[in-house]
C-alpha cells in the first residue's frame, strides 16, 4: 500500500501530467527535466525480503516539494492568462484572485492595496498595467525557467524574452502563490521588462 509520501508524489506527477496533457502541446526541455526529477523521486521498493518496504536512501522531499511548488505557480499563472484572454468574458482581476484557492490572503490584500492606491491617484487609468504580469501585454502561456527557493522565474512559451517572477510559499501544508509580478515581489527580484 502507498504511504503518504508516495501518494503525495503520485499526486504531483498526476497534476503535472494533467497540465501538460490539457495544454496539447510539445513538452519543453524544462518540463521533461521536471518529469524525470519526479520519476526519480518516487520511493524505491526494497526487495531485501518478501515484505515490501520503502527504501529511504533516495531523496524525495526536495524534488517533490519543487514539483508541487512549480505546479501551483504554473496552474495559477496559466489560468489567469487564459482568463485575461477572454476579453469580454474575463473576470476582473480582483474577483478572479479572490475566487482562487491558490493564493495567500496577503496576496489578495496587497493586490487590493495596489489597485486602490492606483485608482485614487488616477481614477481614469488606474495602474496602467496588469499588476500580476507587471506589464501591459503578456504571453498566452508560461513555462518554468528556474526555481530559487520560494522564487520561481517563468517565461512566455512563445515569448521567451518575457520573464515573470513568482513567489510560492508553503502555508498550512499547502503551496500558495504569495507574490507575482508587482505583487509582493521586491523590486530587486522583479524581472526587467
Amino acid at each position: 500500500m502507498c504511504n503518504f509520501t508516495c501518494r503525495t508524489t503520485l499526486k504531483s506527477i498526476f497534476l503535472l501530467s494533467s497540465i501538460l496533457l490539457i495544454s496539447c502541446r510539445q513538452v519543453t526541455s524544462s518540463e521533461t527535466s521536471l518529469l524525470r526529477t519526479l520519476a526519480d523521486s518516487l520511493p524505491v521498493v526494497s526487495q531485501k525480503n518478501e515484505h515490501a518496504t520503502v527504501d529511504e536512501t533516495r531523496p524525495s522531499e526536495t524534488s517533490n516539494t519543487q514539483a508541487d511548488q512549480s505546479v501551483v505557480a504554473l496552474t495559477f499563472i496559466n489560468s489567469y492568462a487564459d482568463n485575461t484572454n477572454r476579453i469580454k468574458e474575463a473576470i476582473g482581476v480582483t474577483d478572479w484572485v479572490n475566487a482562487s484557492n491558490l493564493v495567500t490572503q496577503e496576496f489578495r490584500d496587497e493586490l487590493k492595496r495596489i489597485l486602490d492606491q492606483a485608482y485614487r491617484e488616477d481614477p481614469e487609468l488606474g495602474l496602467g498595467v496588469n499588476a500580476i504580469f507587471d506589464a501591459q501585454d503578456n504571453p498566452n502561456k508560461f513555462v518554468l525557467e528556474s526555481v530559487e527557493g520560494e522564487y520561481l522565474t517563468l517565461r512566455g512559451e512563445d515569448w521567451p524574452d518575457f520573464k515573470l517572477k513568482m513567489k510560492v510559499i508553503k502555508a498550512a501544508d499547502k503551496w500558495l502563490v504569495d507574490g507575482c509580478g508587482m505583487i509582493n515581489i521586491p523590486t530587486e527580484k522583479r524581472t526587467a521588462k
